[in-house]
């Protein structure tokens, strides 16, 4: 049976007290072609309160005593966490959260939106629609499984507009047949330690 596998995480804090969680997890089962190592991808999985971050925090915590949630040890091998380690581990990155102002130091971030035409809300059509003329999105050409899905792309490139894209989509999950909303990230630390050893 698949389970996920949580390798690294981040937290930012800015001064009014909004938090973003970034998390690097993947897949037991899914294995990256050119290194066969496990593929593993950075992900925003909460954003806002502290609050707010313990919520998620919490379902994921509850996901580790099943072994849903595993913790990642070394390049291929995992480990069981009890509730009370993986709630201590967040604690302290709460606690010593990194300056939002690092975010765009550490990390390319990148606002994706696939979308068909066929969108049944036409409220939320709109909505997207809006989005993507005001903002300035690159058209990327299409979804490779689905013709239909056409995607558009926006580089943030300031506080601002990271907080305008978590604040205008926090708390929604488009994920349906017809559109697919998601933040694509990539860090910069992994690339410049990688870039410096060679």
């Amino acid at each position: 049976m698949s389970y996920t596998l949580e390798y690294n995480r981040i937290v930012y804090k800015d001064f009014k007290k909004n938090f973003l969680l970034l998390i690097k997890q993947g897949d037991s089962n899914s294995y990256d072609l050119n290194s066969n190592l496990r593929s593993r991808d950075w992900y925003l999985v909460a954003a806002g309160t502290e609050k707010e971050l313990w919520k998620e925090i919490g379902k994921r915590a509850g996901s580790t005593e099943g072994g849903r949630l595993q913790r990642a040890v070394g390049w291929n091998d995992s480990k069981w966490w009890s509730i009370e380690d993986y709630v201590k581990l967040y604690r302290s990155k709460i606690a010593n959260a990194r300056n939002m102002k690092q975010i765009l130091d550490d990390f390319q971030i990148r606002f994706v939106i696939e979308k068909s035409d066929k969108i049944l809300d036409e409220e939320l059509n709109a909505q997207i629609d809006e989005m993507i003329n005001s903002v300035e999105f690159t058209y990327k050409g299409t979804n490779y499984y689905n013709k239909e899905r056409k995607i558009f792309e926006k580089t943030v490139r300031t506080l601002d507009e990271l907080s305008f894209f978590v604040g205008k989509f926090t708390g929604i999950e488009i994920k349906m047949r017809s559109t697919f909303i998601f933040f694509w990230i990539a860090s910069l630390l992994e690339y410049r330690r990688v870039s410096y050893d060679h």
